[in-house]
């Protein structure tokens, strides 16, 4: 089997589970005589190994592929390092991770051409394969590649228990990334069953959609010492200690650790507690988590602590070994190889229970555990280790047997291969689904050009639209803004309709609103005087809406019309990603159908505020918005695109009043993100969707929409805001 392996964690990279994973995986793949392809960065990290200078080195069955996207500090590397360059702009305005997902896209679409990929596998984490499933996914790229996605870590659980703001933009489309991969992957595989339920009850996925297969990740034991010569090394006589490795942040604990110890010191004075690991954001309070938890430690124990940043791998062997107990209390956790490698060491393991190391432990035989986030439990356990010595004997005596049953590295491969084939299996039948076709033989659009201007840029604007039309194979029927319409129906080849409409063309859409009801088309589509569309882009938008019937609305990337404007690269549209910091979408092809169940562009509502009503009504309505990765069309970059905040506080309250009253539902889904929202960005230059500076007070119609949400639901976050709303200036 020809298998791609995709992570930019493999070696130089230092540190990380994942790349752990791929090394041990991409090599036991290899011996077993499949041809691994693994696609990787090319991260220097002072490595002086010339195979990581590489672009593609072979070792036997092992290929690695090396891309030149990111350099160490995750900047683009060069010619994708200035400002014009679009790979730039995709990484600074929009994702770093979008940039590095569509260049893993480029390697591996090569890769697939040359050496015949059977099957590929990404982690969800920084969504690696997001440019590749979404492409497969609308049958632009990648038709005949079967896709897996491994759970590892979700930077959604990461940031939740690491206690990190995720109320910004970064954040919400990095999480709208990894979800999309989980969801339109052929099969999804996961380390342990907490994992894959965390995963698929967030996102509200049934079982088998897509299938989740849970396969534990494989250790190389066979680079680890053997655990009969590391307890011939270990004292009996050395004092009673604990040990802790990995990074120090909340995810892993640490805050539950040194309260449990210092409990357990105030009986047990002699025992030492060693912290191996790098030292992080405390979450909680500003600054470092080392000095965090050095102002929880009381003065008279200062001393039994230790803080040792992190180690080299080789010596934390026998440390696991010589500890009294190797204590891991993360509140969540996936499948922590520190405790793997403790267990192998033969240490004695006490972990939480809501972690993968609950599915690593047997209770009292190979380790003990601890109801997650209870100080006592913790404390408990430990002086248990601490007061039976025969209980932490036989657990030393039979963790290395277990540990070696869950992830032994032939029952690995073994259990990948048959996902692998299953994952095959699923997407040929996927593959072989028969697709909706157009309801009608020949669909017609209807096109609304909107303000008066110069008529030969309506012109270029009509032919561009002319011209896709015709390699779509569809009627365009279109209304121009503009008296002298008529003028233009010759050059542009399109049926075209004059309207005389006021500056901001209200009533020219008022006009055309009426004229849709009176003769009902298949799809929609605004385009501002300027733009352009490629040939191929009426074909691809209405080849998807009549494939996907959840999609209202479908377009592509567009590129600006000129030097200053930032090229358009929108993911589909997601919640609450576009309700907190909506991005505005130039155009876009729509359903008549539910341009009508959405009540259509309000002509009421300012310029820019009714292209974003009409997506939040769609939206509201469980409605899909599709962005096609591909650049089909030039947009013109104008003031009213964005919603801007009107000059005056009383208009700017009634129409974000109006909004939330007509969204009343879309707005309470996601009462909690808006409220967490204003109160992080309280005091910012800028408030979703303005692009003018902060006015507080004249946003509180707004969030009050959310109160009766909040008293219902989350009763003391409704007495914070009470209390907080208080304190806004005037």
């Amino acid at each position: 089997m020809k298998i791609a392996l995709v992570s930019h964690e493999y070696p130089p990279f230092r540190g990380g589970g994942i790349g752990t994973y791929t090394t041990i995986m991409s090599h036991a793949l290899a011996r077993a005589g499949h041809e691994v392809h693994v696609v990787t960065n090319r991260f220097r990290f002072g490595s002086n190994d010339p195979l990581h200078e590489k672009a593609v080195h072979r070792e036997g069955n092992l290929w690695v592929h090396r891309i030149d996207a990111l350099a160490d500090d995750w900047e683009p590397c060069p010619p994708h390092d200035h400002p014009r360059d679009l790979g730039w702009q995709l990484h600074r305005h929009w994702s770093p991770y979008l940039y590095y997902a569509e260049k893993v896209g480029e390697a591996l679409e090569t890769i697939c051409a040359e050496h015949g990929i059977d099957v590929a596998e990404f982690p969800e984490c920084a969504a690696e394969g997001f440019a590749v499933i979404r492409r497969k996914r609308h049958r632009l790229a990648f038709r005949d590649l079967p896709v897996t996605v491994t759970l590892h870590s979700p930077i959604f659980e990461i940031y939740k228990y690491n206690l990190y703001s995720r109320q910004n933009v970064g954040f919400q489309r990095r999480t709208a990334m990894e979800e999309y991969c989980v969801r339109h992957a052929d099969m999804v595989s996961s380390p342990t069953r907490l994992l894959a339920r965390t995963v698929y009850e967030r996102l509200q996925l049934p079982p088998e959609e897509p299938p989740c297969e849970v396969i534990p990740l494989p250790m190389d034991f066979d680079s680890l010492p053997e655990p009969g010569e590391l307890a011939r090394q270990r004292d009996p006589r050395a004092a009673a200690s604990l040990l802790f490795v990995g990074r120090l942040e909340p995810r892993k604990g640490v805050r539950y650790l040194v309260d449990a110890a210092v409990k357990v010191m105030r009986r047990r004075p002699e025992l030492i507690v060693t912290l191996i690991g790098r030292d992080c954001e405390a979450g909680e309070v500003p600054g470092p988590m080392t000095a965090y938890l050095r102002r929880r430690i009381p003065d008279a124990f200062q001393g039994n602590f230790i803080f040792c940043g992190t180690l080299p791998r080789e010596q934390l062997f026998a440390r696991y070994a010589a500890a009294t107990a190797c204590v891991f209390p993360a509140p969540w956790d996936n499948f922590p190889l520190t405790c793997v490698e403790a267990m192998a060491s033969g240490a004695c393991v006490i972990g939480s229970d809501h972690s993968g190391m609950a599915e690593m432990i047997e209770h009292e035989r190979s380790g003990l555990l601890f109801r997650a986030c209870d100080v006592d439990a913790l404390a408990a356990a430990i002086q248990r280790a601490l007061e039976d010595p025969q209980l932490v004997a036989r657990i030393r005596a039979a963790a290395p047997a277990r540990i070696r049953e869950v992830c032994d590295t032939q029952t690995a491969v073994t259990n990948r291969i048959a996902h692998y084939e299953r994952t095959i299996e699923r997407h040929r039948g996927r593959a072989a689904v028969t697709l909706p076709a157009s309801p009608r033989g020949r669909a017609r659009v209807a096109l609304f050009i909107p303000r008066q201007t110069d008529a030969n840029v309506i012109q270029r604007t009509l032919v561009s639209a002319r011209a896709s039309a015709t390699a779509a194979g569809v009627e365009l029927d279109a209304v121009v803004g503009d008296p002298a319409a008529d003028q233009l129906k010759a050059s542009s080849g399109a049926a075209v309709h004059g309207h005389t409409g006021d500056a901001d063309h209200a009533s020219a859409l008022r006009h055309w609103n009426a004229a849709l009801a009176e003769n009902p088309p298949d799809y929609v589509l605004t385009l501002w005087p300027g733009e352009s569309l490629e040939p191929m882009y009426l074909t691809v938008t209405t080849t998807v809406l009549a494939q996907t019937p959840r999609a209202a609305w479908a377009t592509t990337w567009a590129l600006p019309t000129t030097a200053e404007g930032v090229p358009f690269a929108g993911l589909d549209f997601s919640l609450p990603l576009d309700l907190l910091a909506y991005h505005p979408v130039p155009f876009a092809v729509m359903r008549y159908t539910a341009w009508r169940q959405a009540g259509g562009l309000n002509a009421d509502l300012p310029p820019g505020w009714r292209e974003w009503d009409l997506l939040l009504a769609c939206a509201d309505a469980g409605l899909e918005g599709i962005v096609l990765p591909c650049w089909l069309g030039r947009y013109v970059p104008r003031a009213d695109l964005a919603p801007s905040p009107p000059a005056h506080a009383e208009a700017l309250s009634a129409l974000l009043g109006g909004l939330a009253e007509r969204r009343r539902r879309l707005v309470e889904r996601a009462g909690v993100d808006l409220w967490l929202y204003r109160v992080m960005n309280s005091i910012s230059t800028t408030l979703p969707p303005a692009t003018a500076p902060a006015l507080n007070g004249q946003w509180r119609d707004w969030w009050k929409v959310t109160k009766q949400c909040l008293k219902r639901q989350f009763p003391a976050a409704a007495r914070a805001y009470r209390r907080w709303i208080k304190r806004l200036p005037a």
